[in-house]
């Protein structure tokens, strides 16, 4: 079985809209809600929202905790030894399940091909991604997305073993977990056919934050070419 956690911060219709699609899947038994202390307001529009989802668990952090602690939590919390680690502001699928291989390795992340419309990663499907060949793909034209987009499976925890705290990483999150899990021996896998609706908006983390990452990105990119 699989925990779909979704991270989320003031987005309760777009939350909703995320699960809406595979929520009367088998495969996926919880839907985990870990809302990173929104306003009241819409905290109470999403647990309306919620209401009579069986398979949804909402949790609320006592206070903001930021993106990458976030997804921390949205994967400890889980009941489930798999998780698939969600924006809230994007939408998924059962085909994107349909695509999981059927022998699942505990020290592989299994990412997305295309996160639609925009972030195309198909060059990369099938390619299996470890410290000992990272380097080959780090100058690769779309790569620097690819390693910084989330929505991945993985799992609870192998993640959590290969954690590293920091202050704030901001909109390099997922690329400093990335490298964190690589440096342990860990492997990235592109799925084929693994898909999902990917929303690109003003009110999007990346577009508040990015101006916050620094030389944060640009410096774990060298420190993949070096791993």
């Amino acid at each position: 079985m699989i925990t779909l956690s979704l991270t989320t911060y003031n987005r309760p219709e777009m939350t909703v809209d995320a699960f809406n699609k595979i929520k009367n899947d088998d495969r996926v038994s919880e839907i985990l809600i870990v809302d990173d202390h929104s306003e009241w307001f819409n905290y109470i529009k999403l647990q309306e929202l919620c209401e009579g989802e069986p398979k949804v668990k909402l949790i609320r952090n006592k206070k903001n905790v930021g993106c990458y602690h976030n997804k921390r939590i949205a994967v400890k919390e889980a009941s489930n030894d798999w998780v698939i680690l969600f924006d809230s502001d994007n939408k998924i699928d059962s085909s994107y399940l349909d695509a999981l291989p059927n022998d699942l390795k505990k020290d592989t992340i299994y990412a997305p091909e295309f996160a639609r419309p925009h972030f195309d990663y198909r060059g990369f499907a099938n390619e299996l991604m470890t410290k000992e060949n990272i380097r080959n793909y780090v100058n690769v034209q779309g790569f620097d997305c690819l390693i910084n987009t989330c929505n991945f499976l993985v799992h609870k925890e192998s993640y959590l073993r290969s954690w590293v705290d920091h202050p704030e990483p901001w909109t390099a999150d997922t690329l400093f977990m990335n490298y964190n899990w690589l440096s342990d021996g860990n492997s990235i896998e592109v799925v084929k056919g693994m898909q999902y609706d990917h929303l690109v908006h003003d009110g999007s983390h990346y577009k508040e934050h990015v101006n916050k990452t620094g030389n944060l990105s640009k410096d774990y990119m060298n420190k993949l070419r070096r791993l």
